[in-house]
């Protein structure tokens, strides 16, 4: 006579026979389920969301409750959940990168300060920083420069500008010469941006200063103008040096420090001087 074996029917529609381990999985699924319900429920608002939602739509784990999963389906969608809302507390540093404070935004007033930063570590001259000019052959050419220091902390580029000193001449520029550094000796106005004009007292003798500039200035609105004019064009009498200083100012930042000039040196010009060496030049074109 056969006899007949009873099965029990699971709450997932499952079918199995009454054994021990089957108990024990329908237990095991009825727990899982219990605590997806209760994360579903602990991770709401009264408004519907969480924490989390940035992770779970709200109805995640009501659909996950009415499906059949496995139980490291369920591990796996309830254990982040659980990590993100502790993320403010002391698993902060777990958290998510969007939960990263955003960087600051700088108003327009600090970007300028930002700006103009840059602009002050170079301000100050090397120890002992020292130029030289003077006139090897005629004054119409080059005078010969040189820029040096007792060291090399900061060696440049500098921009250097010749001005007549005398107050009658209004500020006469006689060239100017940009990225010069500490240890240079030669000619000047040599270069792609530089040049001499020639000094041209009108009366008895001028002062001519070299000056040295504490940075590789562009120049302005009044001086780029006078690059390739002739020594006696009247916008050369640019007037005091704060018209000259005003004028390398106009590229820089709002913030920054005004042009400086970090040294001087000067070489003598007189009249009589121009007037015997263009006396001389005049002779030796009518030998020829």
């Amino acid at each position: 006579m056969a006899s007949r074996t009873s099965s029990h029917r699971g709450p997932l529609g499952a079918t199995c026979p009454p054994t021990s381990s089957c108990f024990l999985l329908l237990g095991l699924i009825h727990v899982l389920l219990s605590l997806s319900a209760c994360a579903a429920g602990a991770l709401k608002t009264p408004a519907g969301r969480d924490l989390g939602q940035a992770l779970e739509p709200a109805g995640a784990f009501e659909a996950l409750a009415a499906s059949p999963l496995s139980s490291t389906s369920v591990a796996s969608a309830v254990l982040p959940a659980r990590v993100n809302v502790r993320a403010g507390g002391e698993e902060a540093s777990r958290a998510p990168a969007f939960f990263a404070p955003e960087p600051p935004v700088l108003s327009f007033s600090e970007k300028r300060a930002k700006a103009a930063k840059g602009w002050t570590s170079a301000q100050h001259a090397p120890p002992n920083l020292e130029c030289k000019i003077f006139f090897e052959g005629p004054v119409s050419q080059p005078p010969v420069i040189s820029l040096t220091a007792s060291s090399s902390s900061f060696d440049g580029p500098y921009l250097l500008i010749l001005r007549d000193r005398d107050p009658r001449a209004n500020g006469w520029i006689h060239g100017y010469q940009r990225g010069v550094h500490v240890g240079y000796s030669g000619a000047f106005g040599a270069g792609d941006e530089g040049e001499y004009v020639q000094c041209h007292p009108g009366a008895g003798s001028h002062i001519y200063d070299l000056l040295v500039f504490d940075r590789d200035y562009r120049l302005g609105s009044r001086l780029q103008p006078l690059v390739s004019t002739p020594w006696n064009n009247g916008a050369r009498a640019l007037g005091p040096e704060k018209v000259l200083i005003d004028d390398l100012s106009e590229d820089l930042p709002p913030d920054a420090p005004r042009p400086r000039i970090l040294t001087r040196c000067s070489v003598s010009v007189s009249h009589a001087q121009v007037e015997a060496e263009e006396r001389q030049l005049t002779s030796q074109a009518r030998a020829e």
